[in-house]
C-alpha cells in the first residue's frame, strides 16, 4: 500500500491505494456510511475500512456503481423540486443524467440536527438552495478532477469533467467517476471559504439546467409507491376529522349529538 499526503490551498486530502481496489469518500462535516474491509498491506492485523461512497455534503451522495442520489430537504407537493435540485447538482458536478436519482430524507429529532428545519413555502426553494447546491457540486467536481488526473498520471490543467468522466484533453485519456470511486479512498476536509471561492460554470455552458427533462419522481407518483405526509403512520395511530362551524368567526360549540356516530365501527369520541 502506498500512502501519500498532499496539501493544497485551503484543501487537504489523503489518497490511499489499497491492494489496487478501494473506494472514495469525501466528507464535509458529514458521517460516512460503513464501508468494506480490505487487507492493510503494511499491517495485516489491522484491516482497513474503505468507505462505500463519496458524500461531499449533506445534499448528495455518489456511489462507486456510478449512481448519484440527491437528498431533497424540501417538501414535494407537486412542483417537482427534487428534479430541479438534481439538475442543479448534475450540471455543476458534470453527471450523466441517466445515473441521477433523488430521495427525501425523513425528518426526526436526530436528522433535524443534521439537515436543519425542513420548510417549503413562498416558491422560494430554488432561490434559496441554488447557490449552495451548485457550489457543493462544483467543489466535488474539482476534487474528482484532481484525483482523476492523479490516477491518469495527467496534468490537472489538461483535465476536465464531462458526463461522469474525467478527461485528459491532451493525452486523450479518461477515467469514469465510477472507476475513481472504486479505486481510490480519499479523506477530505473542506472549509467554508472553498465553497465561497469555487468557480461555477458559465450559464451559457449549461446543458442540464433550463432543459425540459422528465421528472425523476414521476414513476413513483404514478404507481403509488411515493410516500406523502398523508401516508405517515405510527403504531396505534388514530384518525380525526375537523368539522368547521357554520360561520368562521365567533362560533363556539354549544352541544354535540354523536349518537349516530357511535354506531360506526372504530368511532372513539367527538
Amino acid at each position: 500500500m502506498t500512502k501519500e499526503t498532499r496539501e493544497f490551498s485551503r484543501r487537504k486530502f489523503l489518497i490511499s491505494s489499497v491492494a489496487g481496489s478501494t473506494a472514495l469518500a469525501i466528507s464535509i462535516g458529514d458521517t460516512l456510511a460503513a464501508g468494506k474491509q480490505v487487507v492493510n498491506l503494511l499491517d495485516e492485523g489491522s484491516p482497513l475500512m474503505i468507505p462505500p461512497n463519496f458524500a461531499p455534503s449533506i445534499w448528495f451522495t455518489m456511489e462507486s456503481n456510478g449512481a448519484t442520489t440527491i437528498h431533497v430537504l424540501k417538501a414535494e407537493i407537486g412542483q417537482h423540486i427534487g428534479t430541479t435540485f438534481a439538475q442543479i447538482v448534475a450540471e455543476e458536478l458534470e453527471l450523466d443524467w441517466e445515473a441521477v436519482r433523488v430521495d427525501y430524507p425523513e425528518m426526526n429529532a436526530t436528522t433535524q440536527d443534521k439537515y436543519g428545519i425542513q420548510i417549503t413555502g413562498g416558491s422560494y426553494s430554488t432561490n434559496e438552495m441554488f447557490d449552495r447546491l451548485a457550489r457543493s457540486a462544483a467543489v466535488a467536481r474539482g476534487l474528482l478532477i484532481e484525483v482523476g488526473a492523479e490516477l491518469l498520471g495527467s496534468d490537472i490543467n489538461d483535465c476536465k469533467a464531462r458526463k461522469g468522466r474525467v478527461i485528459d484533453t491532451v493525452l486523450d485519456a479518461e477515467i469514469s467517476y465510477s472507476e475513481i470511486l472504486s479505486e481510490t479512498a480519499i479523506s477530505h476536509t473542506v472549509e467554508e471559504d472553498d465553497l465561497a471561492s469555487v468557480k461555477l460554470k458559465n450559464r451559457q455552458d449549461y446543458e442540464i439546467i433550463g432543459k425540459s427533462l422528465a421528472s425523476l419522481d414521476s414513476p413513483e407518483k404514478v404507481n403509488g409507491s411515493a410516500r406523502f405526509g398523508i401516508d405517515a403512520y405510527v403504531p396505534n395511530m388514530i384518525y380525526g376529522k375537523i368539522i368547521g362551524p357554520p360561520v368562521r368567526m365567533w362560533a363556539s360549540v354549544k352541544n354535540i349529538d354523536d349518537s349516530e356516530a357511535k354506531g360506526i365501527d372504530g368511532y372513539i369520541k367527538t
